[in-house]
C-alpha cells in the first residue's frame, strides 16, 4: 500500500462517509494522506489524480458543490494533460469524475475504455456492483455489457488458474474453515 497502489482505499473512505455522514473527517483523511489542501483541492501528480473523484464526492455529498465540481472537473484537465499515464485506472478515475459530472455519455466512454483498451480489470467487482458512483447507469445496456465483459474475464482468469491447479503448476487452495 502506498499513494501509487491505494486499492480502494480512497474509495472505501468516500462510502464510509457516505454512510455515516462524516464527509469532513474523510475528506481531511484523504487530504492528509495524498496532500491535497481540503479548502481549495487540486490535482497535481498521479497519485492525486486516482484518488480526486472519491475526495470529489465527498465534497458534493457534503454540500460543498463548488469545491468538488472544481476538483473533479480540474482533474479530468489534468489527465488529458498526462496522457502518458496510460489507459488503466487513471482513465476510469476520469470516467468516475465525469460520472459525478453529470456527463454519463463521457462516462461511460471512459470506463469502457479503461476497461476494454487499458485492460483496467484489477477492481471490476468494486466497479460493476459495490461502486455507489455507477449506480445510476447499472441498467444502461453499455454499463450491463461492460459488467459481463469483466465477468467473462474473470470467468477466463479463473479457468486458466483452474488448469494450471490440474497441472500441479498452481497450489490447491486449502478448503476454507470460514462458513
Amino acid at each position: 500500500f502506498n499513494k501509487y497502489t491505494n486499492w480502494n482505499w480512497a474509495e472505501a473512505v468516500r462510502d464510509w462517509a457516505l454512510h455515516t455522514k462524516q464527509y469532513d473527517r474523510a475528506s481531511e483523511a484523504i487530504a492528509s494522506r495524498y496532500g491535497f489542501d481540503v479548502r481549495s483541492p487540486r490535482t497535481s501528480n498521479l497519485p492525486q489524480a486516482t484518488v480526486a473523484p472519491a475526495l470529489g464526492h465527498i465534497l458534493l455529498a457534503a454540500g460543498h458543490r463548488d469545491q468538488g465540481t472544481a476538483l473533479l472537473a480540474q482533474t479530468v484537465e489534468w489527465i488529458d494533460v498526462h496522457p502518458r499515464y496510460g489507459l488503466g485506472g487513471v482513465r476510469r478515475a476520469r470516467a468516475t469524475a465525469m460520472m459525478l459530472l453529470g456527463e454519463r455519455d463521457q462516462a461511460l466512454s471512459d470506463l469502457k475504455a479503461s476497461i476494454e483498451t487499458g485492460h483496467d480489470l484489477r477492481l471490476w467487482w468494486y466497479v460493476v456492483g459495490g461502486d455507489p458512483v455507477w449506480v445510476p447507469v447499472h441498467d444502461d445496456l453499455r454499463f450491463t455489457a461492460l459488467a459481463e465483459y469483466c465477468r467473462a474475464a474473470a470467468r477466463a482468469e479463473r479457468a486458466k488458474l483452474e488448469a494450471l491447479r490440474k497441472a500441479g503448476k498452481v497450489p490447491l487452495r486449502p478448503a476454507s474453515t470460514h462458513g
